[in-house]
């Protein structure tokens, strides 16, 4: 059962695409396929042999190989990771992103594995402080920083740091795609708050970003008109769970934390398909 047609950079325009190719392509496709990963990625982060598939290519790396079969809970910037209730040690890992390490609550756990994007400075105190209280492995995806820089922080954190490249590729923010990196790297249940969507104009005074206060949504979607941009965000977070429910993720159990919050995109999206008890399709869609 699929609900969406993929939309991907050569079938649609970028802005509107959760896909850069299809799934066939992908590996050799024209715009960020292998050969954007050996020029962008690889002189940089070098080591490790290279893993490439339908779905994702990626530096392989020993430190991976505990995620299969584990529960792992995943953290995006969201209002629910700090408005919603999450214990630790719940979980076998935890998976977050970007300044992760800026949450009150966040920057006292281990984090296992993070994503880091061009927005956060290798400059950060708080960054390397964390980083040398921790065993955190840092996964970068996008080549539009400095080199040297990207150089240098691998020289200093040798094999905590990969790159990782997925075919989901959309606009709704750095977690989606993190979701998809542990579902193919074998997790068999993940839970996710923080994974919300854009902060109503009127609730931007009651909730906020969890890691920078000041950031009103997740993503790079261009704002306009609300009602025009929440639209946006559906059709994206819809495509994200059909491919998470009904195709990379056929055998992995997920719950949304953040259900019922006012921000929480996927609540809406989700309980319009499949109803108020969604969350059981989510866990268990072997009935």
């Amino acid at each position: 059962m699929k609900w969406t047609e993929e939309k991907n950079w050569f079938n649609s325009s970028i802005a509107e695409s959760s896909f850069i190719s299809a799934p066939d392509t992908f590996v050799n496709n024209s715009h960020r396929g292998i050969e954007y990963v050996k020029r962008a990625l690889v002189p940089y982060l070098e080591g490790g042999d290279t893993l490439a598939d339908r779905e994702i290519i990626y530096q392989m790396n020993s430190h991976l190989d505990k995620f299969k079969d584990s529960k792992i809970l995943i953290l995006g910037g969201g209002p629910t990771a700090s408005e919603v209730d999450w214990k630790v040690e719940d979980y076998d890992y935890v998976f977050s992103t970007n300044h992760f390490f800026m949450n009150d609550k966040i920057k006292n756990i281990n984090v296992s594995l993070a994503n880091i994007g061009d927005e956060v400075r290798f400059s950060n105190k708080e960054l390397h402080e964390y980083l040398e209280k921790n065993d955190t492995i840092l996964c970068f995806e996008n080549a539009g920083r400095d080199p040297r820089e990207l150089s240098q922080f691998k020289k200093k954190y040798g094999d905590r740091v990969f790159w990782a490249h997925t075919r989901y590729h959309s606009k709704i923010g750095a977690i989606p795609r993190l979701i998809s990196i542990a579902v193919l790297l074998g997790a068999k249940e993940i839970h996710i708050a923080g994974m919300d969507g854009m902060i109503p104009n009127h609730l931007q005074d009651k909730h906020f970003h969890s890691f920078q206060t000041q950031k009103a949504q997740s993503g790079t979607l261009e704002h306009g008109k609300e009602q025009d941009t929440l639209r946006k965000y559906s059709e994206q977070f819809l495509a994200l769970w059909d491919y998470l429910l009904h195709d990379i993720g056929k055998s992995v159990s997920f719950k949304n934390l953040g259900h019922g919050h006012p921000c929480n995109i996927s609540t809406q999206v989700l309980t319009g398909v499949l109803g108020e008890e969604y969350q059981r399709y989510l866990l268990d869609r072997s009935s």
